[in-house]
């Protein structure tokens, strides 16, 4: 059976008190005995020291009564060294402790010291202390038995009351948690009402603690899986649209063709047909791939000045059969990026800078070093891109009005491509005036030296 959380916590939260105030429990009552035994031997011990210093001094028995007068619950005796009692004053039976003395001094040669212990004498539980002198031992006891029921109930107090302190922090910890889990609670049951088909709901944040804050991430996390499933969404739609024109187009020409019969030629004008547009569709379909797949990593510097030069030399026939003039200016600039993925970016500036370009025009190409970035610029002398679709025209299948023509062969793909791979390297792609008056597409990629 799974144990909760905040029952866990609890039980946590109860042991460690417990082992505290245990421990806490245990150095007091060890605090208190020693502080009572201590108390025993400041009574005991100069009562022993002040008969030891008597019997030296006169060589005769002391005189036991005025030590015990001034301490009633004193028992004292002398012992000599053959262990007769010589002398006793008290309530206690010496003998006992003289047996337990003479065990620790031994022979009484070690005078002017207290040999200390608790013993048992008869049915009387005792704090003794013994000294040598010159003829013999010196016994005194005080009764413990009374202290050692203070201590004993001291400490049963002290154990008596370790449960309802323990049973208290843990309900406080149980009530107190009881915020924390409600709010996990009510997460989660929020989280049991989101589905595929309402991607909007979120967490709602009830206060700025950490619960708060793991809900914002949630709700950030959230934020980002709709985002995704509505590019996927769209993407499916766009592609579904984009593909479904040129489909129609092929099953009309062939069903048109299979009417009736033809003759060779128009056999072949309708194949030349299908074939045109299968072309397309093939393109299409490259251009969609290339927007879904992943970038990798680049750990080589690329030298832009190389790669711009290819493109220039691959691009420079079709703007001459279009009666585009083509320049380009660059310089050598290292940056980290693919040569695959700068020569897409290239190719579909140029491809819409071509298919913008009036005739006898000029498409300027230009790489210049900016801070810590390189900066690509394409301009051209077109009619430049409305303020209000410079953003739209990074996004898959848009295309602007002016350029719904199909026989121009752009699918609104390309910049959406460009402005993934460039970003992806932490740089930057948009659109602007040239100075021309056609569009500016400024490139910017963190230079790796």
């Amino acid at each position: 059976m799974r144990i909760s959380h905040r029952t866990r916590l609890t039980v946590a939260s109860a042991g460690v008190c417990g082992v505290i105030l245990a421990a806490l429990f245990g150095l007091a009552n060890y605090i208190f005995r020693t502080s009572e035994l201590q108390r025993a031997h400041d009574i005991l011990g100069p009562a022993i020291l002040q008969t030891s210093a008597a019997a030296d001094r006169g060589g005769v028995i002391p005189d036991l009564d005025e030590v015990v007068e001034s301490n009633p619950q004193l028992s004292f005796g002398t012992f000599d060294t053959k262990g007769k009692l010589i002398a006793a004053e008290g309530t206690i039976s010496l003998l006992p402790a003289y047996q337990w003395a003479h065990s620790m001094i031994g022979k009484p040669t070690n005078r002017d010291h207290i040999e200390w212990g608790i013993i048992d004498v008869g049915t009387a539980r005792v704090v003794a202390g013994s000294t040598t002198t010159r003829d013999g031992l010196i016994v005194g006891v005080l009764p413990w038995k009374e202290r050692e029921r203070t201590m004993e109930v001291a400490t049963l107090a002290l154990i008596i009351l370790w449960f309802p302190l323990v049973s208290l922090v843990g309900g406080a910890t149980w009530i107190a948690s009881a915020r924390t889990f409600s709010e996990l609670e009510l997460l989660s049951r929020q989280a049991e009402l989101f589905s595929e088909s309402d991607l909007t709901r979120r967490l709602s944040i009830g206060s700025l603690d950490e619960i708060g804050q793991f809900a914002g991430r949630l709700n950030h996390f959230l934020q980002r899986i709709e985002d995704s499933v509505l590019r996927q969404r769209r993407f499916v739609e766009d592609a579904a649209h984009e593909l479904r024109t040129p489909l129609t187009i092929l099953r009309g020409r062939i069903e048109t063709t299979l009417l009736s019969e033809r003759r060779g030629d128009e056999y072949r004008d309708a194949l030349t047909q299908v074939l045109r547009e299968t072309e397309r569709m093939s393109r299409l379909v490259e251009a969609m791939l290339q927007s879904a797949l992943p970038v990798l990593d680049a750990t080589t510097p690329l030298d832009l000045e190389p790669v711009l030069e290819r493109s220039h030399a691959r691009w420079l026939d079709r703007y001459i059969q279009s009666g585009v003039q083509l320049d380009m200016e660059t310089e050598a600039i290292l940056v980290l990026a693919l040569e695959e993925e700068v020569d897409c970016v290239v190719d579909n500036l140029l491809t819409n800078a071509l298919r913008a370009s009036p005739k006898e025009t000029t498409c300027t190409v230009r790489v210049t070093r900016e801070g810590t970035n390189a900066l690509l610029v394409v301009s051209d002398q077109g009619s430049g891109v409305p303020m209000d679709k410079r953003d739209a025209i990074f996004e898959r299948f848009t295309r602007l009005e002016k350029s719904r023509n199909r026989s121009l062969g752009g699918f609104g793909v390309g910049l959406a491509v460009s402005r993934r791979l460039v970003e992806a390297r932490g740089g930057s792609i948009k659109v602007t005036d040239s100075p021309s008056g056609g569009a500016r597409f400024e490139v910017r990629w963190p230079c790796a030296d």
